[in-house]
């Protein structure tokens, strides 16, 4: 998982690294609409609470209070960047979905099930090839 959701957090530098992470996600919604000639403003979309648990920053909506108090001045920005993901996810496709614990989960569901088959597959292969040494 990137983002350790924020009622985890427990020693100053779990904090500070947890700051980091939200900066990250800001800058790269910050290059896209650079690069894109877009103006990096959003309300406030009713699904905010919904994707912030996608993220993994947060468990529940009660835990948004002590997001914002982690984040101090710098969560006004982190919200406008979740809000104008949710209003322009079209757009923006795949590009912040790496740091999103809930598709990370599902892309290694994914793999550990793709491994799985290559591992019987490849059991197989080997069996039959064991199986026509012996004759």
């Amino acid at each position: 998982m990137i983002f350790k959701a924020v009622n985890k957090l427990t020693t100053k530098s779990e904090k500070n690294f947890f700051i980091e992470q939200v900066q990250v996600y800001r800058r790269l919604v910050e290059v896209f609409c650079e690069k894109n000639g877009m103006k990096l403003k959003a309300e406030k979309n009713q699904k905010y609470e919904d994707e912030l648990m996608n993220i993994g920053v947060i468990n529940s909506g009660e835990d948004i209070d002590e997001l914002k108090k982690i984040l101090k001045e710098k969560y006004s920005k982190f919200e406008e960047a979740v809000n104008f993901v949710i209003e322009n996810r079209g757009r923006i496709g795949s590009l912040v979905d790496k740091l999103y614990n809930s598709k990370r989960t599902e892309l290694q569901k994914k793999s550990a099930e793709i491994n799985k088959l290559h591992r019987k597959r490849t059991f197989v292969v080997t069996s039959n090839a064991k199986c026509g040494m012996m004759k």
